[in-house]
């Protein structure tokens, strides 16, 4: 069913440079976006890797972050973070604004493990009763 609505995508993205009617798929994987985004010329995507958004992309839909059940390296974890910091700069950038600043209004949950002292600490065993 995925596959016959991507292979629609190309057609569709040609229409869409035509001003004609679009209807992309309701739902497509996160990588097939960051490449309708590309083709379309969209300069969020200038001097980005799709190859990288691909491998980075598939690795966290494998960790508990995501789909999976497996945990990741601290270089694993820096990686992603970089490359999504990046695209979030830009993103910032293009809409006039600084990520620096959206992002010091925000913070994150810190979470742990139990009764080792580090931050997993934060999350009780009483959290999931």
């Amino acid at each position: 069913m995925i596959k016959g609505s991507l292979c629609q995508i190309p057609r569709r993205l040609q229409a869409l440079r035509a001003h004609e009617s679009l209807s992309l798929p309701r739902k497509f994987p996160l990588v097939v976006g960051y490449l309708i985004l590309s083709i379309l010329g969209d300069p969020l995507m200038e001097r980005v890797n799709l190859k990288r958004v691909s491998e980075q992309s598939n690795i966290r839909n494998s960790t508990i972050f995501s789909h999976g059940f497996i945990f990741i390296s601290e270089n694993t974890y820096q990686r992603f973070r970089e490359l999504v910091e990046n695209l979030l700069v830009k993103f910032f950038e293009i809409n006039g604004r600084n990520f620096a600043d959206e992002a010091a209004k925000y913070e994150f949950v810190k979470i742990g493990c139990f009764g080792c002292g580090c931050a997993w600490g934060a999350v009780t065993p009483s959290f999931f009763q």
